[in-house]
């Protein structure tokens, strides 16, 4: 006796369908920040250069939650706004920041070192 199963979905559909939850995602996520912070987070303003960025804090980076659900890689507690000047100098660990309240994240206060 034959027995048919309904073909499963392609690797393809599958892979679209993740992309397109992970953006989905992650544009709520900047939407949010932006709304929240409006400005670059970075103390002295007056060194601000270039087009406002959404940045991912150094322990929640993207690299380092590769795999995990959108909702676990994305949230705007551990997220802020900068220019892409002093976002590339945190990339760079030029300069490091320490979240005073780890319950808000982001939404709280930042202490700059």
């Amino acid at each position: 006796m034959l027995m048919l199963w309904p073909k499963g979905d392609s690797a393809r559909t599958t892979r679209l369908e993740r992309r397109a939850r992970e953006t989905a995602a992650w544009t709520r996520v900047k939407a949010e920040v932006r709304r929240r912070d409006r400005i670059c987070r970075y103390p002295d303003r007056t060194e601000c250069a270039g087009r406002l960025e959404v940045a991912h804090l150094h322990e929640r980076r993207r690299s380092k939650t590769t795999g995990k659900p959108p909702a676990d890689r994305h949230d705007a507690r551990w997220c802020l706004l900068l220019c892409a000047k002093h976002h590339r100098a945190y990339d760079e660990h030029r300069v490091d920041l320490v979240v005073m309240d780890r319950t808000v994240g982001a939404h709280g206060p930042v202490m700059w070192e």
